[in-house]
């Protein structure tokens, strides 16, 4: 008996342990993804910029 509640007891932690690297991998792409769209935008901003500039 227990045996089964140790493999029970490595199971669950195992579980909690993918459950948090998803978690954590998923957190990170949200990061990537939002800074590579904040780089972005500032890059068309600064383009505006300048040929707002170069028109005048």
């Amino acid at each position: 008996m227990a045996l089964s509640a140790e493999a029970g007891d490595v199971d669950s932690a195992m579980d909690a342990a993918i459950m948090a690297a998803h978690e954590a991998r998923r957190r990170l792409l949200d990061f990537i993804d939002l800074s590579i769209r904040y780089v972005m935008n500032t890059l068309v901003e600064q383009a505006i910029s300048v040929s707002w500039s170069r028109s005048e």
